[in-house]
C-alpha cells in the first residue's frame, strides 16, 4: 500500500530585508533555504522588504510568520508585528554570551530563533545551529605543490574594524611557513561605505607584507554561498584572525566549513560555538592546524546540518501547537 503524500495544512511567510551585501540578509537566506527544504507539513511564503513592509499583504492569513528583524536593516515597528496574524518568531543572529537580546526587544515576538547552539532552551528562547550549506562535488586545491591559505570577510580600511579583524596576521603565519600563496577576498558591502578602490589599496597593503617567497591575491568579488565554499574548497587552510568582542558569531566561517578544508580561527567570542570541534591560532600553528581541525569540522558539518536545524524547528512549531 502506497503512503498518501502529507497535505500542507499550515501556512507560513518568511520576512527578510531587500537583498543587500550584508550577513544579516545573506543568514535571513541560509535560514529560509533550510526550513523550506524538507518539512511537508507546512507551505512557506518569502518576501524581501523593508520597516514599511513594501510588498507584503497584511491582509493574508498566515499560521506563522518568521521575521529576520534588526534594528538597522529591517526595523518593523512593534505596532505593525503585533497586527500581524498567527505566531510571531524572530530570527535573532547578534547575540552574546550572556544575552540574546542586545537588539532584538524580549517582548515584541511570540518566539525567538537565537542562531547560537551554545544558547539553552529556555521559555521563547530556542537555540539553533548556523544550518550548513552542502556541496556535493566541491572543487579541488588549487595547488598541491604549495600551501594556499585563504581569508576572507567585509572590510573598512580605515575604521576600527581592522582592530578586530587583523588580515596582516595572515600575511605574517604564511611569511613563517614560506613558499605560500595567500588569497584574500574582501568584497564592497551595502552598509560599509567602502569604495573597491579603498579596498585595493588595503590589499597593496598587504601584499608590501609578503617576505620569503610568499605571494598575496587579493579579489573582491561578491561570491553566492556556492561560489564561496567552492573558493574556500580551493585552499589548503582557511584562515579567519578575528579578535572582535561584538554580539554574534561569525558568519564568514560558515562557508568554510561546508568546503571541507581545515580552518585556523582566533580565541574571538565570536567562535565560541566551535571551540569544542577545533584549536585555535593561540593554541597551534597553521600547519599543526592543517593537521588537526579536520576531524572537527566534520563533526561541525554533522552537528549543524539542515536536517538538525529543521527537527529545531519542528520542535518549535510543536511546541505552538502548529503541528
Amino acid at each position: 500500500m502506497h503512503k498518501l503524500p502529507v497535505v500542507p495544512s499550515k501556512r507560513g511567510i518568511f520576512i527578510n530585508q531587500v537583498k543587500s551585501q550584508c550577513s544579516i540578509y545573506e543568514a535571513g537566506i541560509m535560514v529560509y533555504n533550510a526550513i523550506k527544504s524538507n518539512l511537508p507539513e507546512y507551505t512557506l511564503d518569502y518576501v524581501e522588504t523593508n520597516a514599511s513592509l513594501r510588498g507584503y499583504n497584511m491582509h493574508t492569513q498566515y499560521d506563522f510568520q518568521i521575521i529576520n528583524w534588526h534594528p538597522i536593516t529591517l526595523n518593523i515597528p512593534l505596532s505593525v508585528i503585533r497586527s500581524m496574524t498567527g505566531l510571531k518568531i524572530a530570527v535573532v543572529l547578534e547575540v552574546t554570551p550572556e544575552s540574546p537580546f542586545v537588539y532584538v526587544p524580549d517582548n515584541w515576538f511570540d518566539a525567538y530563533m537565537v542562531i547560537d547552539p551554545t544558547k539553552t532552551k529556555s521559555k521563547n528562547i530556542f537555540p539553533f545551529p548556523r544550518p550548513l550549506e552542502y556541496v556535493e562535488k566541491l572543487k579541488p586545491l588549487i595547488s598541491n605543490s604549495r600551501i594556499v591559505i585563504g581569508s576572507f570577510g567585509f572590510l573598512v580600511p580605515n575604521g576600527p574594524a581592522l582592530e578586530y579583524k587583523r588580515f596582516h596576521e595572515v600575511v605574517e603565519n604564511a611569511n613563517k611557513i614560506g613558499n605560500c600563496l595567500v588569497r584574500f577576498n574582501f568584497p564592497a558591502g551595502t552598509f560599509t561605505g567602502v569604495s573597491v578602490s579603498s579596498l585595493s589599496d588595503y590589499g597593496n597593503k598587504l601584499r608590501g607584507l609578503a617576505s620569503n617567497g610568499v605571494d598575496v591575491q587579493v579579489t573582491h568579488q561578491y561570491f553566492s554561498k556556492i561560489e564561496l565554499i567552492n573558493w574556500c574548497a580551493e585552499n589548503t587552510i582557511n584562515a579567519f584572525p578575528y579578535y572582535r568582542d561584538l554580539p554574534g558569531l561569525s558568519a564568514t566561517t560558515d562557508q568554510a566549513i561546508s568546503a571541507n578544508r581545515p580552518i585556523a580561527i582566533s580565541e574571538s567570542i565570536a567562535f565560541r560555538h566551535m571551540r569544542p570541534y577545533i584549536m585555535s591560532t593561540q593554541q597551534q600553528s597553521y600547519l599543526e592546524l592543517i593537521k588537526s581541525t579536520p576531524p572537527g569540522i566534520k563533526r561541525m558539518q554533522e552537528d549543524w546540518s539542515i536536517s538538525k536545524f529543521n527537527n529545531k524547528f519542528r520542535e518549535l512549531l510543536l511546541e505552538y501547537g502548529l503541528l
